[in-house]
């Protein structure tokens, strides 16, 4: 500690090559590479900027830089946008550093410690998943991606109380180093032990008793994005999926209870192009089971033409059970926020169509089995599977194209995507077109996955799950408590003068 300590006082801390020296530590320390004692290390020289009153344009490059690296995968889309991707990237960054940046510069004008701003950090991370951004990727909580056993207590909070508790472990620690502080160091190990206790019981001692399983199978079809879209390419996408039914059978003798192929697996509106249509059935018939197909859907009401990113239930006979259409899109690329009031806006679009969105909370049901389904971009937010859990999903399905991005997109959305089994105790099943394709159990285990661009067929058991874990029922009260917080340790510093004295000064 008095290493770190010595060092950080000798730099030249107003560097900009030292900023981005520590700003690539954090972004290393996420999936795919998880360099944990990098991110611990990058964030105590941010609050080092922050408690010395150095510059907060420090800050704000840190976080800049280090969302560039995160998501540099996005940069694979150029070669299928247009001339404005490079700006609306840079846009993209900017806002995305911001929201990190806002809780320091709030809490200097403040004259916040770390800890009060450890609860504004959770306010911003929360509200950017509801901002016209919408993109709640990498929350500083996904740092303990690098152990299982660290994420267990996501079950009580979501990953905003691990978020949370995590800042505050990293305010803990920096003051231990700078102030030589017991207190501060006991609330860094009581953080720690808590963690480490609660995460050994929940991963190695206690388990759920759940009589009904199903034996399911996954489809990971592995077709580039250049060629996914072609015409020509129909056909050979079609006798990929007949080769991977073929190997299910040969794999297994078991009843297999349903299939689950990747998001838009037919490239086509499949109930209005009569060849996919017969494909796909063609397909169904010969698994002799029920099918959960990604397909595209149209809506054709007087005129008014609504396209949909769906999930198709079929039986084995091909009749159709139930389906799904995503609700949380993806702002500028299945649509473009207020593009029907400021039509400039649609230059910066990076997808294929503009997309409606679906019923809110809607379940997949057949044979008495409730899923939550979650179509790519929705297994990365919290609530929205939250919400589908609490209705009676017995267990969650996440389907996803990724082959636009590359591997480390792959990694940090299946990361994520785990996440979501832990907080609700659900086994998740995912179905990736280039993967990573995966059945997860309710403790986050991996127990089974098919690696990223490799053609295959994965066949596992899942088990029903009906008990609700504390984050279910409660939801996100860590975010209600970080609110009430802030404006409490507001309202003190309003009283107090600290916020007029720190403008004056």
């Amino acid at each position: 500690m008095e290493l770190i300590s010595n060092f950080l006082r000798k730099i030249k801390i107003n560097n900009i090559f030292i900023t981005i020296f520590f700003a690539l530590l954090y972004a290393f320390s996420f999936s795919p590479y998880n360099f944990f004692i990098g991110g611990i290390i990058a964030f105590i020289y941010v609050f080092y900027l922050y408690d010395k009153k150095r510059s907060l344009f420090h800050i704000y490059l840190f976080f800049f830089i280090s969302y560039i690296i995160q998501i540099s995968w996005l940069l694979n889309v150029r070669r299928f946008s247009n001339d404005l991707f490079f700006l609306g990237f840079f846009l993209m960054v900017s806002v995305l550093a911001f929201f990190n940046f806002l809780p320091f510069y709030i809490g200097n004008k403040l004259n916040f410690n770390l800890y009060k701003i450890s609860f504004l950090w959770i306010i911003s991370e929360y509200i950017r998943q509801f901002s016209i951004l919408s993109f709640p990727w990498l929350f500083l909580g996904y740092m303990l991606n690098f152990s299982n056993i660290f994420l267990q207590t996501s079950d009580l909070w979501g990953i905003w109380g691990i978020s949370l508790f995590l800042f505050l472990f990293l305010s803990g620690l920096y003051y231990s180093i700078f102030k030589f502080s017991r207190s501060h160091l006991y609330i860094t190990l009581f953080i720690f032990t808590f963690f480490l206790i609660y995460g050994i019981y929940r991963e190695y001692i206690w388990t759920i008793s759940e009589e009904k399983s199903l034996n399911v199978a996954v489809l990971q079809p592995n077709i580039p994005q250049e060629k996914k879209w072609k015409r020509n390419f129909k056909d050979s996408t079609y006798i990929i999926f007949n080769s991977l039914i073929d190997k299910t059978k040969s794999k297994t003798k078991k009843n297999i209870n349903f299939i689950l192929w990747p998001e838009t697996a037919s490239p086509s509106y499949l109930f209005y192009t009569r060849y996919d249509y017969l494909k796909v059935k063609n397909i169904v018939r010969k698994s002799q089971t029920y099918n959960i197909i990604g397909a595209l859907r149209l809506k054709n009401e007087k005129d008014d033409y609504k396209y949909y990113n769906s999930l198709f239930v079929f039986d084995k006979n091909f009749k159709l059970i139930d389906y799904y259409d995503k609700v949380i899109l993806v702002p500028f690329g299945e649509y473009v926020p207020f593009s029907h009031i400021l039509g400039f806006l649609n230059k910066f679009h990076l997808g294929i169509s503009n997309f409606s969105s679906g019923d809110k909370e809607k379940l997949l049901r057949f044979n008495n089995i409730n899923i939550s389904p979650l179509i790519c971009f929705e297994a990365i937010f919290p609530f929205y599977n939250r919400l589908k859990v609490k209705k009676g999903a017995n267990f969650i399905i996440t389907v996803s194209n990724d082959a636009w991005f590359g591997k480390n997109e792959i990694y940090q959305h299946f990361d994520m995507a785990r996440l979501r089994a832990i907080e609700t105790r659900r086994y998740l099943i995912r179905s990736g077109n280039v993967g990573i394709s995966a059945i997860v159990d309710y403790k986050g285990k991996v127990i089974k996955s098919i690696p990223p661009y490799v053609r295959d067929v994965l066949i596992g058991e899942v088990k029903l799950i009906s008990y609700n874990s504390i984050y279910t029922k409660y939801g996100d009260f860590i975010f209600y408590i970080s609110l009430i917080f802030s404006i409490f340790f507001l309202f003190k510093s309003i009283i107090k003068g600290e916020l007029l004295n720190n403008e004056k000064n």
